[in-house]
């Protein structure tokens, strides 16, 4: 039997320790005014449409408490392959990476499931956060 999801809400102390809460962001604040709701941005490794890793975060989605909203993220398929030359300032970018930026910046948090690819993540999810650690 699995065990609980447990997902602690922002506002912890750090006294509860780094691990236990969640760090606040300014921009979150700003996008969720007067929302006492915790949006999580679940994103599956795999691009199969019934993978273990996707169902695991379907999953997630039905047995969240009602003061928490998973949405799972349905782009990772879609997005180009990363290029620095295309994400410099300014620069016009792809509709599937601004909707992956603009997504995770509306998110209060991240669930990844992922698949194991030759002892690292698949190429995919790689290509994501490529484009997520790279904005300028």
């Amino acid at each position: 039997m699995l065990a609980p999801l447990r997902i602690l809400r922002r506002g912890r102390t750090p006294s509860e320790g780094p691990a236990n809460y969640i760090v606040g962001r300014a921009s979150r604040m700003e996008s969720f005014v007067n929302d006492d709701t915790t949006h999580i941005l679940a994103i599956s490794g795999s691009l199969r449409a019934h993978s273990s890793n996707t169902e695991v975060l379907r999953a997630c989605v039905l047995v969240a408490p009602g003061d928490i909203s998973i949405r799972i993220y349905d782009g990772l398929g879609t997005l180009p392959h990363f290029n620095t030359d295309f994400d410099l300032e300014g620069a016009m970018l792809s509709e599937p990476v601004e909707n992956l930026r603009t997504e995770t910046r509306r998110a209060d948090a991240l669930l990844i499931s992922s698949p194991e690819y030759a002892h690292g993540v698949p190429g995919a999810l790689k290509n994501a956060l490529d484009w997520l650690v790279s904005a300028p």
